[in-house]
């Protein structure tokens, strides 16, 4: 049920993306550049990792479901193989937790207010904003390999579940 309403979410983002990829610098002028830049890159950046994650755990279970229909498998593998989406699922979350929390910890930094503000609401809210912080997340780089990794050993799980059954 909470994939279900994930992939409602991110039906949401896929729609807000597009706007988010055409804001520019000069549509908050009371924000510098290069920190609406860093803030702009790490919300995308957010937003896709959301969205590979949510989807990308559907995409994962239907390709399974297909691969497997004809199949026959122990409860077992089964349990196994939803076991093992369900980590990788929640891992991915968490990751893209931590992505947006990058970039809502920026956005505050700078007092840009997203979505759905124009520049007049911008020139407004930093009269008006107090700014909060959030603890410091792993970086990007970081964040990826451990996914990489975490996604292969999921997958050599998965492969020695079905040789095995």
């Amino acid at each position: 049920m909470l994939e279900i309403v994930l992939l409602i979410v991110g039906i949401f983002k896929a729609f807000q993306r597009p706007k988010l990829k055409r804001l520019k610098a000069e549509n908050f002028p009371t924000v510098d550049p290069q920190k609406f830049t860093t803030w702009h890159d790490a919300q995308i950046a957010a937003t896709d990792v959301f969205l590979g994650v949510t989807w990308g755990a559907l995409f994962i279970k239907l390709l399974l479901l297909l691969t497997l229909s004809g199949t026959r498998y122990s409860a077992e593998t089964g349990i196994g193989i939803t076991v093992a989406i369900l980590v990788l699922w929640v891992i991915g979350l968490l990751i893209a937790a931590g992505f947006s929390s990058k970039a809502k910890k920026l956005r505050n930094e700078v007092g840009i207010v997203w979505p759905a503000a124009g520049p007049q609401t911008q020139a407004q809210s930093m009269q008006t904003r107090q700014f909060t912080t959030t603890p410091p997340v792993a970086s990007r780089t970081k964040m990826l390999r451990l996914l990489f990794i975490l996604i292969g050993i999921v997958l050599l799980f998965i492969i020695g579940l079905l040789l095995k059954g």
